[in-house]
């Protein structure tokens, strides 16, 4: 089974946001290997909040039509998520208990369907360039690969060296971004906790914010990315790294993806953004 991080509605005056708590705490209960997420602290950035939120499948628990426990996790880079607003599942004459068991079948059948889901992954046809990278053509994306390195997903990698990471954008991101013309790294000796934002790319099609694959302190920013950004675009896995860190948690290398399956994300990132062109 997939891991699973629970996110009820925060708000008690809510039509159904009781409930969502009552079948947060039933289920905690049930399945020790459950993370009952908290609105407040992921709102917050509560240390390790949104890692837990990046790092599992994702269950909401909406209180009402406003749908606003499914909008902060999404703001916060939820990937994969199943919301179930709870009072389209409910009826005024149920009693409490009947209620809290409908909505903890329907979040057993919504973490069913995420396991069988994460059996299902894209599977690119990769091939080995002489560089050593794991290359896959999908339309006009020609996606690489570099092994030994770690991937968020939010298409950032993280590379051991020695007791530092340094970290950069992968070819997919540079290649999604376009021609870029300014990167901006957050300051040297600032803490920055996986999943935080830690600098600004700027291109001539799009702006976005550098997500850190991992928590740690910045130490060095890469200086050639100042008279020239386009060198993450010439060379994302080289020349154009971006900052490296002193990692607090080495263990969270263990949350990101491999080469291997990150070349699969990547095709499916690659076939959405192909299918959002065709639609515009």
């Amino acid at each position: 089974m997939p891991k699973v991080y629970l996110l009820p509605c925060a708000g008690y005056d809510r039509p159904g946001g009781a409930i969502t708590r009552m079948v947060a705490e039933k289920l905690a209960s049930s399945n020790k290997e459950m993370i009952i997420g908290s609105a407040a602290s992921l709102s917050t950035e509560r240390p390790g909040e949104v890692r837990d939120l990046l790092s599992s499948k994702t269950v909401i628990l909406d209180g009402c039509s406003l749908h606003c426990a499914t909008k902060l996790a999404e703001s916060k880079g939820a990937k994969s998520v199943k919301s179930i607003e709870v009072t389209e599942h409910i009826a005024s004459s149920d009693s409490e208990e009947q209620k809290v068991d409908a909505i903890c079948l329907l979040v057993e059948e919504a973490i069913r369907e995420m396991a069988v889901d994460s059996k299902e992954p894209t599977r690119p046809r990769a091939e080995i360039s002489d560089s050593g990278e794991l290359t896959a053509q999908i339309d006009k994306f020609k996606l690489r690969v570099r092994e030994g390195y770690y991937y968020s997903d939010n298409d950032f990698w993280a590379k051991v060296e020695g007791d530092k990471i340094r970290v950069g954008a992968s070819d997919l991101l540079q290649q999604m971004t376009s021609d870029i013309y300014y990167v901006e790294i957050d300051a040297i000796g600032k803490t920055v906790e996986l999943g935080d934002e830690a600098g600004r790319i700027e291109s001539t099609k799009t702006a976005i914010e550098i997500i850190s694959p991992v928590s740690g302190v910045i130490v060095e920013h890469n200086e050639r990315l100042v008279d020239s950004p386009e060198l993450v675009n010439e060379s994302p896995y080289d020349e154009g790294w971006l900052y490296m860190m002193e990692p607090l948690d080495l263990s969270e290398l263990d949350l990101l993806k491999t080469a291997g399956e990150y070349l699969e994300h990547a095709s499916e990132r690659a076939h959405e953004e192909l299918g959002k062109k065709a639609t515009e």
